[in-house]
């Protein structure tokens, strides 16, 4: 239900971001939509780490609708053991709708390192 976000050093317009949250249901912001109208996010990149001793799913979207995202990309991926990884690498970038948010969800109250490499045009 809160979710921390670091943006990372990058150039030009590209983006990495290191997102951590104790309790990833509820769903959360990754990533601002683009500002600027007829952008959109691309994404290179989105790498999940489980670290709850429970059983959940983990989705990655676009937007977010009440406590979910609103359109699914990616997922629901299951995670039932600690320190399990999930590494998505797109050859060709996987392109959100203009001006939309990258969002994240879980199915249940469970701790989750998100890392998202990609660009904004």
């Amino acid at each position: 239900m809160a979710i921390t976000v670091n943006d990372l050093t990058v150039s030009g317009n590209r983006f990495a971001l290191n997102a951590y949250s104790t309790d990833l249901s509820g769903g959360e912001e990754l990533k601002a939509a683009p500002s600027t109208t007829g952008q959109a996010l691309y994404i290179d990149r989105i790498s999940i780490v489980f670290a709850t001793a429970s059983t959940i799913t983990v989705t990655i979207g676009e937007g977010e609708t009440g406590d979910g995202v609103t359109t699914v990309l990616i997922g629901p991926v299951p995670f039932s053991i600690v320190g399990t990884q999930a590494v998505f690498e797109f050859k060709a970038p996987l392109k959100l709708t203009d001006n939309t948010s990258l969002s994240c969800d879980s199915s249940g109250a469970g701790a989750a390192n998100i890392v998202a490499e990609g660009f904004t045009q």
